[in-house]
Parts: C-alpha cells; structure tokens; sequence
C-alpha cells in the first residue's frame, strides 16, 4: 500500500481546480480510512461568511457527518489532534492546520454498528501532513482564481473606460475645426488671427493623434483590428514617415539621418498600420531625445526579412523600464508628452505582420535603439501580384 503523502501528491497533481482537489482529498481518506463519509470544514471563514465546507457522498443511508457537530466537538482542539465525534453516528475528526494559519476540521462517518479502533486514530492522524499540503494546493488555487477575476474585471473596465473616453473626446473636436475653418475663411486678411488658429489646428492635430491612439489600444487589446494585406514597399513608407516627421524634429532641435537601400524593399502588409508602426518608432525617438541630438534611421534587407532600427542620442533606457517597455502606459521619466503607447501599439501591429520588435540594450548612437523585423515578399507572391 503506497503512503498517504503518494496518494494526496497524485490526487493534487492530478486535480483540475480547487473543487476537484478538495474532492479528491476526501476521496483519498475515506479510502485509506475505509469510512463511508468524509466532511472537510474551514473554522476560520471571515465573519458574516458561511464556513466553507466540502463533502463527499455518503456510501451508506446510515453514514452522515453534522458539520457544525464537527465545528463544535473540534473546540479546543490542537492541529493534529483526532478526537471521537459523538452522537447517532460515531465518528473521528481531525484538525488540521493549514495556508494562512487556517483551521480545517475533518470529520469521517462509518455505517451504523462499525467502530473506529486505536489503529484507525493513528493512521488519521498520520494522515494530517499530508492532508495540510493539499489543503494549501487547494487554497492557493482559489487565491490564484480569485485574483484572475480581478484582473478580468480590472482589464475590462479599463477597456470600458478607453472606449468611452475615445468616444467623448473625439466629439468635441469636429466643431473646434468647423469654427477654426469658417475664421480663417472669415479673416484671412489678419496674419494674428490666421496664427492663432494655426495654433488651434496643431493642438487638435495632436489630441485627434492621442484620441486615435487611445482607441487603437482598446481595439488591439480586443482583437477587434483587420489588416488590409496588400503589396507594400516599405521604403517608400520609411520616407513619408520621415517626411511627416520633419516638423517635430525642427522643433525639437534634432536632426535626422537615415540609411535606406537604393530599391524597394517589398513587404505584405496594411500599408496604413505599417506606416503607423514606422511613425511610432520615430515619434518615440523624438520624445526622449534632448535639443541638439539626432535619430537615425536604418532600414535593410537580413536574410527572409526587412529590418527597420531607429537610433536615437538619448538618455537610453532605463532598468526598470526596459522589462515593461512595449506595454500600455509606460514610458520613462525623461519623457517630452505622450501617453506611453506608440510603442505598444507598433508591438501589436508588427505581431499581426509576422514580424518581431525588440530594444537593444545599448543603442547603435548611445542612447535606445529599437529593431522591427518584418517577412520580405517570397517572389512567388511577386509574381502572382504581376500575373
């Protein structure tokens, strides 16, 4: 006969969830004791709480085990301690001591007219060892799925709050550019005017991007994003990224420069999410990036893949930033605006191309690089697109 310590490590491992692990604890005592009962009881449950009880099925009409007779004869009693359950149907119980300092309290019941010997008090109680671990198995699994539901209802709050918020935010703007528009029309002549609603155009420019973000994230997240595949020639894409990024390089004060091949480089993929992945990379570049620094941009053909690296001469990344960096929300101290999710947003995107995003740990200037590497076009697939 195998140990009772074998039979509750089997029972555990064996055990899909914390109901099946109490189950099968009761299941392995009452066979190792040959009772026709078992009854497992927390005495510790939190005030105003029911006690949690687990019961296994009565093999006999005349074997019942009163759960709070358990909790009332297991008064006093130390952990490890069997004790005579007294009444219609005799009894043993044992308390166990188990995660967290619990009490739990097991009762078994034989049929009518058969009685529990010495030998049967002593294999109970060594039982208790092994009965505790299982406990703690059990307990530890209900702690795990209890904060899993917490993280589900957190997550889909937070995915609640993004979609409204996106929602709410984007409203606004359509009237702020209609006034904007009928201004300019209105007093074109007046170059103070026609200044400030430039300025009012740029800043609903940039919180119509954090609106696009924001909504990007939350449907991401959701699985809710198709990509139109198509030919695309991520060259040309690097360069309008570049060119519409000209702007917030001057006014950064930075400089950029960049390395691309002479010819295309032929990917598949959503022409518009592939851009918006290279416009990330450089975005992200120019928010950490002090005045009179530069970013470079590299783009190069390794083997079966397209390899896009954007450099930057910043203060590079910081230890307890790198393990979160392509998570929502995140970015370092040094940070000029934003919400943290280019980046995210760029891992997502570039997942759904096949491809991979990494940082290295020493940037190619100093400061942080990030690598994408996308699948070029087979040429089978060029040549189908020309057939």
């Amino acid at each position: 006969m195998r140990p009772p310590l074998d039979d509750v490590v089997a029972t555990v491992l064996a055990a899909e969830g914390p109901a099946e692990t109490y189950a099968g604890l009761l299941d392995t005592t009452r066979a190792a004791l040959a009772a026709d009962q078992a009854v497992l009881v927390c005495r510790d449950a939190a005030p105003g709480s029911p006690a949690p009880v687990h019961r296994s099925p009565a093999d006999s009409e005349t074997a019942a085990v009163d759960a709070r007779e358990l909790v009332r004869g297991a008064a006093d009693r130390r952990p490890g301690e069997v004790f005579v359950l007294q009444g219609e149907h005799p009894g043993l119980g044992l308390v166990v001591r188990a995660r967290h300092g619990t009490t739990w309290i097991l009762g078994l019941a034989r049929a009518r007219g058969i009685s529990w010997t010495p030998a049967d008090r002593e294999a109970l109680a060594a039982l208790g060892p092994s009965l505790a671990l299982g406990i703690a198995v059990a307990m530890l699994g209900e702690d795990v799925a209890a904060e899993r539901a917490r993280e589900l209802e957190a997550e889909s709050m937070r995915q609640r709050l993004l979609a409204t918020l996106s929602h709410e935010l984007r409203n606004p703007l359509a009237p702020i550019l209609m006034w904007t528009s009928t201004l300019k029309r209105l007093r074109a002549e007046d170059t103070e005017v026609l200044r400030g609603l430039q300025a009012i155009e740029h800043s609903v420019a940039l919180a119509r991007r954090l609106i696009e973000d924001l909504t990007d994230v939350s449907r991401l997240e959701r699985g809710a994003i198709e990509l139109r595949h198509e030919p695309v020639d991520l060259r040309e894409t690097v360069l309008r990224a570049i060119e519409r990024s000209r702007e917030p390089l001057a006014q950064a004060g930075l400089s950029v420069t960049r390395e691309l091949p002479p010819d295309a480089v032929p990917v598949e993929g959503d022409p518009a999410r592939l851009f918006q992945v290279v416009d990330n990379l450089i975005g992200n570049a120019v928010k950490f990036t002090p005045p009179d620094g530069r970013v470079a941009i590299v783009l190069a053909r390794r083997g079966e893949n397209a390899e896009l690296r954007v450099s930057d001469t910043g203060p590079g990344l910081a230890p307890d930033v790198r393990p979160r960096l392509f998570m929502p929300f995140v970015q370092g101290r040094n940070a000029r605006g934003g919400l943290g999710v280019g980046l995210a947003i760029a891992r997502r995107l570039v997942a759904l191309h096949r491809g991979g995003i990494e940082a290295l740990p020493e940037g190619d200037l100093g400061g942080t690089t990030i690598v994408v590497t996308v699948p070029l076009r087979a040429p089978w697939q060029s040549a189908r697109t020309a057939g």
